[in-house]
């Protein structure tokens, strides 16, 4: 076993080999000392007040890496990169690209590929293959994710609803 500095030691160089081998370059933080209430920006090389940097509780020390100007610049270039939020989350999520769901957009006219009434906004995908289907309305996208995608789960509602609307429920009218 190694103790913690010899751990991050050898973690260090074998992340070093293997970038190497893959031929990139590994940049390496800075270790600056920040004084309490005040933290290191990598970006901009400076040290900072705390409220600067935007909070985030899954980071050791409750802030963000870079000051709010320098996340800022990031986002914004990662943004014009990827071509805007939407293309990045088509192609991320589903991979697809906003013309390709324009296209189907058109074959649907617009609706969703269930109820045909409300607009297709939420692109729906085969979660095991992530194939992606169509594109539906909320309400129907979100039934399909409650019935987890069972065709019997689905015929299952179908006949009991049916079955209500002929016979009537518990306390029902007996109406249809």
């Amino acid at each position: 076993m190694y103790c913690k500095a010899c751990m991050s030691e050898h973690n260090r160089r074998a992340a070093e080999r293997r970038a190497a081998r893959d031929g990139r370059t590994i940049k390496h933080r800075a270790t600056v000392t920040a004084p309490d209430g005040m933290k290191y920006c990598p970006d901009c090389e400076v040290v900072l007040p705390l409220d600067l940097f935007v909070k985030n509780r899954s980071t050791r020390t409750g802030y963000g890496s870079y000051c709010r100007p320098c996340q800022n610049k990031r986002a914004t270039a990662s943004r014009e990169k990827n071509g805007g939020n939407r293309r990045y989350h088509m192609r991320r999520r589903y991979a697809i690209d906003v013309d390709q769901f324009d296209e189907l957009f058109a074959q649907q006219r617009g609706l969703c590929a269930i109820c045909h009434i409300e607009a297709a906004e939420h692109v729906d995908h085969d979660h095991g293959t992530g194939a992606v289907r169509g594109l539906l309305c909320f309400t129907c996208n979100v039934g399909l994710g409650n019935f987890k995608d069972d065709p019997r789960r689905l015929l299952s509602a179908v006949d009991y609803l049916e079955g209500y609307m002929y016979f009537g429920g518990v306390g029902g009218t007996g109406a249809a």
